[in-house]
């Protein structure tokens, strides 16, 4: 544990030293119960602009985040519809939106903001300002205002183009951009602006810009376009990257081209080749990111439909990876461990693998254009089953033969609409809507239909074991309940229906570990639902029983999405991983008695996992968005019991674990400075409990978690350090539960 503790102080010295390419980890959220649309900082002052609700009915929300654990609303003003952007040049705030006019506001009081509409008729959909002078993105083109008078800003000069959607300053450039192209604008002579150069182009859905290094980076619907402008009177276009994520803004820092995102919520391309951007890192959200903000800490998200998110920078290293296996514009959906090979489905190009001995190649993608999803095998057949881009539905499955499991055969394209593949002895099965399609695999390149499981209402997830079909029923129309349903496999005969089991929830996800079943529910509303899952023992199938339910977050205000706000599980052993979607979380639970499952640790998690398995003591993640992860989870597979220190201070932490406060009791024998610290999991220092003086004696300490601690942080595992006279003498794991 000791060693542990060494090792996450050595990681935070790494994290002094590297560059802030990535953001990790959530620290807090604030659910704002409208549609953000953009967001802006002055201080310790969040500026959140919405597009919800009715006409005239999108407030501006401001929010204190002095302290990022624990952000606070301070101010909702009204009156407003669809804020575009919002600017903030001094104690002023500017915001651009679509009632008519521009909206200035003083901020000098945050708590207090006097409001005041200007240039009525005018739709505004961006503004930026420098010295004095403010340039906007209107209906009628660019816009430049004289500011020397904050709060009476004058209209000096009108260039006339179409409408634009997005304006950057650089120095004495504006680069405005709109549906037919980029316009350059020279902003030397505010009052007397020129275009000097246009990229005309034909964009789909152009919405932000950025600029670094005499190129302009332009987020087109599902492309992000690359302008060399060092001649601005002759832009060339030098990138066209295909971005699947829709890209809704950018914000460039040094060499890094931070864009929000549907898909990859917070994705991070490094920009020193403008020719060859790479996606570095990515923090997907629980809906869609529209924009953000950062300082040097914390990069503070406007979530679509989630509200806002804060995350700490943070590049210290995983000390459990292995490997990561990704390239460019990867969205998976599922994969297959195969020894020495990975095979995956990808979003956009199907089938593709990975030699693990050559973890750096770029994967082989047999198929190309199609919508790969599940993924199945049997012998050395490997079933995938997609659709096409241009098609509403899945079409099929793809058969390969894999012998040669470099170079995949497609033996076979099945006309079957097939969902939710899983194969189990020699059988297939499918779920589509309200039954289980079965399938006989006696010949592996040609399924043949045996017949279905009998018509439920809405099936979302199903598993098959050697005796038992399980399926999760999630309508209550007579005469079917919501519940779970257990029926015999084909090898005992046509399907029949054994047994039942009512449930609570809506069941999303269902994993069945030889006798035990976990159903997962998520998200049962827009607001204010649970997250969690089931402990079911199926070992007698006549009659099913729960054995605990296990609560994974609760009041989990995230609005619900199919695979993003949903939990994954995987299990070694006595070790159960939970991948937690909706929190970014891996959380690891010792199920040596199942019927009292007992929270180990949990990690940050950058990603939404949409597959998990071990192999192993290796923990393989398929991340949407970001590629497959191997981890060693060897030091996690072990249940690792908070020690009583060996060196005579008799430290105890009870109740442990904690719900509001705690007692913390040691003893001494000569006089010292005693310091007691809370660390996060990765040993990074979050509140100090005590730094004092104690003369010899034993001593008890009452920790008042509640007004300290739980306000402020999640439930989860921390860890204790215990000083004296500057000397690590012990660490001890302590889990806080709200």
């Amino acid at each position: 544990m000791r060693k542990k503790f060494i090792l996450c102080c050595i990681f935070v010295v790494l994290l002094i030293t590297l560059p802030l390419y990535g953001v990790y980890h959530k620290i807090a959220e604030k659910d704002l119960y409208y549609f953000t649309s953009s967001i802006a900082m002055k201080d310790n002052t969040i500026f959140i602009g919405t597009n919800d609700g009715p006409t005239g009915n999108h407030p501006l929300l401001v929010i204190d985040v002095q302290n990022p654990f624990s952000p606070q609303i301070i101010g909702n003003y009204g009156g407003f519809q669809n804020i575009k952007e919002i600017c903030v040049y001094d104690t002023i705030i500017y915001l651009a939106h679509d009632l008519g006019g521009l909206t200035i506001g003083n901020i000098a009081d945050p708590n207090n903001i006097a409001m005041t509409n200007l240039f009525d008729g005018l739709t505004f959909n961006s503004i930026k300002a420098q010295d004095d002078y403010a340039f906007a993105g209107t209906d009628l083109g660019f816009i430049v205002m004289n500011i020397s008078s904050p709060q009476n800003p004058s209209l000096v000069d009108t260039i006339y183009t179409p409408e634009i959607e997005d304006v950057f300053l650089d120095q004495n450039t504006a680069y405005a951009i709109t549906d037919s192209g980029l316009f350059i604008i020279d902003i030397s002579i505010p009052d007397e602006s020129i275009i000097i150069g246009v990229f005309s182009n034909d964009f789909l859905y152009p919405i932000s810009i950025a600029y670094h290094n005499n190129h302009v980076y332009i987020a087109d619907c599902s492309h992000i376009y690359i302008v060399d402008v060092l001649d601005p009177q002759n832009p060339i276009l030098v990138g066209d990257r295909f971005h699947p994520g829709r890209p809704q803004s950018f914000y460039e820092e040094d060499t890094i081209l931070y864009a929000s995102d549907h898909l990859y919520g917070f994705g991070m391309y490094d920009i020193s080749n403008p020719t060859e951007i790479v996606l570095v890192n990515n923090y997907v959200s629980p809906r869609k990111v529209v924009d953000c903000c950062m300082n040097d800490n914390y990069v503070f998200i406007a979530d679509w439909a989630y509200g806002l998110e804060i995350i700490e920078r943070d590049d210290s290293p995983n000390p459990y990876l292995i490997q990561n296996y990704s390239c460019d514009s990867l969205i998976i959906n599922g994969y297959l461990d195969r020894s020495q090979y990975i095979y995956f489905s990808d979003y956009y190009r199907g089938l593709g693998l990975y030699d693990r001995s050559d973890p750096t190649a770029t994967p082989i993608f047999p198929v190309d254009s199609i919508y790969g999803e599940d993924l199945a095998s049997y012998g050395s057949y490997v079933y995938m089953t997609y659709h096409w881009w241009d098609g509403g539905s899945i079409d099929g499955i793809l058969i390969y033969n894999c012998e040669n499991p470099l170079q995949p055969e497609l033996v076979y394209d099945c006309p079957y609409d097939v969902s939710n593949m899983k194969i189990h002895d020699s059988y297939m099965y499918s779920d589509n809507v309200d039954r289980v399609r079965i399938f006989s695999l006696n010949d592996p390149e040609s399924p043949y239909y045996l017949g279905y499981i009998r018509r439920l209402d809405s099936i979302n997830d199903y598993d098959v074991s050697d005796s038992l079909i399980c399926i999760c029923n999630n309508d209550s129309h007579a005469p079917y309940h919501e519940g779970l349903y257990l029926y015999n496999t084909f090898d005992s005969g046509y399907p029949q229906e054994i047994s039942f089991l009512e449930l609570d929830h809506e069941i999303f996800e269902l994993e069945v570990f030889d006798t035990i079943a976990l159903a997962a529910y998520y998200n049962e509303s827009w607001y204010g639902s649970n997250t969690g899952f089931y402990v079911i023992d199926i070992s007698d199938p006549t009659s099913p029983e729960i054995l605990d339910h296990i609560i994974v977050h609760q009041d989990d205000s995230r609005i619900f999405i199919s695979g993003f706000g949903s939990i994954r599980f995987a299990k070694n052993n006595n070790t159960l991983v939970v991948a937690d979607n909706s929190n970014n979380r891996l959380i690891t639970y010792d199920c040596t008695d199942f019927s009292n499952i007992q929270i180990k640790d949990e990690f940050w998690w950058n990603y939404k996992t949409t597959g998990i398995s071990f192999n192993n003591n290796e923990l393989i993640t398929c991340n949407f968005g970001n590629g497959i992860t191997v981890l060693d989870w060897t030091d996690n597979l072990g249940l690792d019991e908070p020690q009583i220190s060996d060196l005579g201070f008799g430290i105890r932490v009870f109740p442990n674990p904690i719900i509001s406060s705690t007692n913390i009791s040691f003893s001494i024998k000569e006089t010292g400075n005693i310091k007691i610290t809370l660390y996060n999991i990765k040993g990074q220092k979050i509140t100090s409990i005590t730094d004092d003086i104690y003369m010899p004696g034993e001593y008890t300490i009452e920790w008042n978690g509640n007004s300290v601690f739980i306000n402020s942080y999640s439930s989860g595992v921390y860890l204790m350090g215990f000083e004296k006279d500057g000397v690590v003498i012990d660490v001890q794991k302590v889990i806080l539960l709200e």
